[in-house]
């Protein structure tokens, strides 16, 4: 076996251009202890970009968040009562739409609709259902959801005479709602 002719005092850091002992001294004396100003410009110059403070001109009033303040709920006008037929008494989301009729009643329309949304994927052929969801986004004033809601509810009624009625009703009332005085006529004939 041949061994290099270098010897071991050959490849010392001395001899690589990279590893210059004095200059690596420097660079470790600088970051062991930074110049004074790099300091100051890293610790007060950055922080301070990342805030973002809000502009406030003089005389202008500061707008006050209430969340206790209730939101007042526009409910459709007395609508035909409906009462519930067998298959919302006896199906297996009846609980969930007991529980969103009374929200509703109770002035809590997005908790009812968040259970409607929950029955209607157990039931979702269930033309009361449909129905009761657009009476939630009625009176959370989502008048266009409204009508979505009343022609499901209508494709899916059969022979059910008083849902009919109903949904024309508030169909009629969602359209007014949203200026389109031609639908709401046609409804009311």
């Amino acid at each position: 076996m041949e061994f290099s002719t270098r010897s071991a005092a050959g490849w010392n850091n001395r001899s690589h251009p990279r590893r210059d002992p004095a200059k690596m001294n420097g660079l470790v004396s600088l970051i062991r202890r930074p110049p004074l100003p790099l300091l100051l410009l890293v610790f007060l110059v950055l922080p301070s970009c990342a805030i973002q403070h809000p502009i406030q001109r003089p005389g202008t009033p500061v707008p006050i968040e209430r969340p206790d303040v209730p939101v007042p709920i526009e409910r459709p006008e007395a609508s035909v009562p409906i009462q519930p037929s067998p298959s919302v008494q006896s199906g297996p989301a009846r609980s969930l739409y007991a529980k969103a009729n009374e929200a509703l009643a109770s002035g809590q329309p997005g908790q009812a609709e968040m259970l409607l949304e929950r029955a209607l994927r157990i039931e979702p052929r269930n033309a009361q259902y449909w129905h009761l969801l657009a009476q939630s986004k009625y009176a959370q004033g989502d008048f266009g959801q409204t009508v979505q809601f009343c022609r499901k509810s209508e494709s899916l009624a059969g022979n059910n005479s008083k849902l009919h009625q109903a949904n024309r009703s508030l169909l009629q009332q969602a359209y007014s709602k949203q200026g389109d005085t031609e639908q709401a006529e046609k409804l009311s004939q």
